[in-house]
């Protein structure tokens, strides 16, 4: 019998890497979603359709997170074929296959939803219509793509049951795939720089609403990191490096998750001032006027209790010549010393009460110490 090659090992380690990675990308989607709602729940803001688009995305995100996951966890995602199972074969074969649907799924939503927020922004001259027409050119392209990948084999379950063969190059299909997405995620992020550039503002608020607009280059770079390993897949695809094509086709995995999660938190990104402004409606102001109120109250009853300290001397128990029988019934309250008490006592200063006045909401005053009662 013929020895498999050997197994470099390097899936123990990497089955869990993309398992962190696509938990932590997972809750960070979920957790810049949420603000980005919260940011919207605003008397001055209202939602649209950039928000429910892009919840689409989200839930098209985490889902994919949540199934990688489970796949490394599996040991189907991040292990070699060569020590995987018959069962474990056909599962990774299904996850590849719904990968493919769900990231393209994904990725165009995020694009639709930034579109429909540029529209929103910009509902000037004729860039609702160039929106349009570019929404108009994804729809296409992810129609495209949804049924080559779809029909790539004969018949459609030849993707994961490898019972039947390919109508062509899925490889290059791919990798095609990955190109035109890469060149439609530059052209949404240029198209609103033109506008910004007629804004009437100071070169340094322009440049820091391109910044903000630009925080999506970070998608194009994860597109282009996936490009190149689409390309290594391409060069593997009718190869019999097993075990480089499993740890190609791993790293798929993980940046066909990076990339939609990422593209996600970008696009909310320009959404989430309302919560950083010091106004009524700010989200992170309320938390601030909350902890602020929490620390006032803390501080009120310390002195509080400092200012009940000081007056203890003074009270029933500071000294056994104090008469309490002999007190006169008085608003302001002070207590009657005897003279052989405050012979042998040091001088005190007067009390500055204020602040217990306004915690009591009465008037407290104290006479100075100088002369007998």
């Amino acid at each position: 019998m013929e020895a498999l090659p050997p197994v470099s090992g390097w899936h123990t380690s990497l089955s869990v890497t993309i398992f962190v990675v696509c938990v932590v990308f997972a809750i960070l989607t979920i957790l810049f979603t949420v603000l980005r709602f919260i940011a919207r729940s605003g008397k001055l803001a209202t939602y649209g359709p950039d928000d429910w688009v892009l919840l689409c995305a989200a839930i098209l995100s985490v889902a994919h997170a949540i199934m990688t996951a489970w796949g490394a966890g599996y040991g189907s995602i991040g292990t070699s074929v060569l020590v995987m199972s018959p069962l474990q074969i056909s599962t990774f074969d299904k996850l590849l296959f719904a990968s493919e649907f769900i990231s393209l799924a994904a990725l165009a939503l995020v694009k639709i939803s930034v579109l429909l927020f540029y529209r929103r922004l910009f509902s000037v001259t004729r860039f609702p219509i160039i929106a349009n027409v570019v929404i108009g050119i994804i729809i296409a392209w992810f129609i495209a793509f949804f049924l080559v990948m779809l029909f790539a084999g004969d018949p459609i379950s030849d993707s994961w049951t490898h019972l039947g063969h390919p109508r062509y190059n899925v490889a290059a299909m791919l990798v095609a795939s990955s190109y035109t997405d890469i060149i439609i995620d530059i052209a949404v992020l240029a198209l609103p720089i033109p506008l910004i550039k007629g804004l009437h503002l100071d070169t340094k608020r322009k440049l820091s609403v391109v910044g903000i607009f630009s925080l999506g280059l970070f998608c194009v770079v994860a597109s282009s990191v996936r490009l190149h390993y689409f390309v290594q897949f391409s060069h593997l695809y009718t190869g019999e490096n097993y075990d480089g094509f499993s740890r190609t086709v791993t790293l798929i995995f993980l940046w066909s998750n990076i990339e939609p999660c990422c593209s996600v938190i970008a696009a909310c990104l320009p959404t989430l001032a309302p919560l950083f402004k010091d106004s009524h409606f700010g989200f992170f102001s309320r938390l601030r006027s909350y902890f602020s109120s929490r620390r006032s109250l803390a501080s009120s009853t310390g002195e509080k209790k400092a200012t009940l300290h000081q007056q203890q001397p003074f009270g029933r128990n500071s000294d056994s010549s104090v008469s309490n029988s002999s007190m006169p019934p008085r608003a302001d309250w002070a207590p009657k010393i005897s003279t052989s008490a405050y012979a042998s006592a040091a001088p005190r200063e007067d009390f500055d009460l204020e602040r217990q006045e306004a915690a009591y909401g009465r008037e407290i005053r104290v006479k100075s110490t100088t002369s007998l009662y």
